[in-house]
């Protein structure tokens, strides 16, 4: 089942850390076959040099990318923003824009230039007013991220949220994203027709996925990479759920562009399209790990809301979810930020529990034992009989 034909959701833990491999990093990348499609030609004194493998694109162009969806853009900036002030930027930014590569340097990536050029970018409002207020690299970087085709996306209204939960089910928890994004998928690419072609042999659930901001930005340019995640406690794979309020617990904030409508502090939740294939653990359903490891873990069947991919082929993103910190530029209200803060403080106790009932037990035997001592007594007495 789809919305308007396009659905998503998922809900999981990403850990990209480890580097991704060459053959992997080749397939996927969007612009695998074409690295050096960040080379901008600006008119006039924004005129760079050009090779045969060199694609060339004008400030005009790039000004009118930016006019499609000045929202999206922000969007992808901001994405971007986050996954260069990550320490595990080397690995996040796959593939890297070769404007700001030194090929003679022991470490070629030029991140202090990356991140000086970003941290003079104007907000997208004053680029519209006025893009020949950019600097050359700043054209550069617009341009590369704005053309790569993980990084199409469209803002969409906030109704979609309530189409989204009707295939998913009312979840439990209650706040509404503050912005939707829809991811423009390329319909005439080899892995969408293969999605496409599973999609109609086995039909599709609607999960999301919950990653620290961080990730996002790698999430969107290579898709799901379930080699790289760290959990896998129900066995294998990338974790989603068709419940938001269990993607939002690993839902980890993040620092933005400080130049984003939408605050420099914002949460996301990815909205996948899942295949229903034999190999997809769905809600409920028998888990795929071994027998020694079910035993272990004294569990055959998975969590009522977990979907278990261990095919990066078996998912496709279609929304993200971006939930605004910053109370200025956040719809939330008061009381829907104190329900966020609920779901993560009941995340803990979940995530915690023996260690929080073992330490519970210790400190009454602590008290019991203390009670127990005349001297405690004694002094207990007299001290709250000074203080009345």
């Amino acid at each position: 089942m789809s919305i308007d034909d396009d659905t998503p959701l998922n809900g999981g833990s990403d850990d990209r850390t480890t580097e991704l491999a060459d053959n992997r990093s080749n397939n996927n990348a969007p612009n695998s076959n074409n690295n050096n499609a960040d080379e901008i030609i600006a008119p006039s004194t924004l005129r760079r040099r050009t090779t045969s493998t060199c694609e060339s694109v004008s400030m005009p162009e790039v000004l009118d990318l930016v006019r499609r969806d000045p929202r999206g853009t922000d969007f992808v900036i901001s994405m971007f923003t986050a996954a260069v002030l990550s320490y595990r930027r080397d690995t996040l930014i796959r593939p890297f824009p070769n404007h700001f590569i030194n090929p003679n340097d022991i470490e070629p990536n030029d991140f202090p230039r990356l991140m000086k050029c970003l941290e003079q970018l104007p907000s997208v409002a004053d680029c519209l007013r006025d893009i020949c207020r950019l600097e050359n690299d700043a054209v550069i970087l617009l341009g590369w991220l704005l053309r790569q085709p993980g990084l199409q996306f469209k803002s969409r209204g906030k109704d979609f949220y309530h189409k989204i939960q009707e295939i998913t089910g009312k979840s439990t928890y209650k706040v509404a994203p503050d912005y939707i994004f829809e991811f423009k998928a390329q319909r005439d690419t080899a892995k969408e027709r293969q999605f496409e072609l599973l999609k109609e042999q086995h039909g599709v659930i609607t999960a999301y996925h919950g990653s620290a901001l961080e990730n996002f930005h790698s999430i969107l340019t290579n898709g799901f990479l379930n080699q790289f995640n760290k959990t896998a406690l129900y066995g294998e794979g990338t974790y989603f759920s068709s419940d938001l309020s269990v993607c939002m617990g690993f839902c980890a904030p993040g620092k933005s562009w400080d130049k984003s409508e939408f605050g420099s502090r914002v949460t996301c939740v990815a909205v996948c399209e899942v295949v229903k294939h034999p190999d997809v653990t769905l809600p409920g359903g028998t888990l795929k790990y071994d027998i020694d490891r079910a035993s272990t873990l004294g569990a055959s069947k998975a969590p009522p809301t977990y979907v278990i991919v261990p095919n990066n082929d078996h998912v496709q993103l279609r929304y993200v979810f971006v939930y605004a910190e910053d109370p200025a530029t956040s719809s939330a209200t008061a009381g829907s930020r104190r329900a966020r803060s609920c779901v993560g403080l009941r995340r803990f106790v979940g995530k915690y529990r023996f260690a929080l009932t073992m330490f519970s037990y210790l400190l009454l035997l602590i008290m019991v034992g203390l009670w127990q001592n005349r001297q405690f007594k004694r002094w207990f007495k007299k001290t709250v009989f000074q203080f009345k």
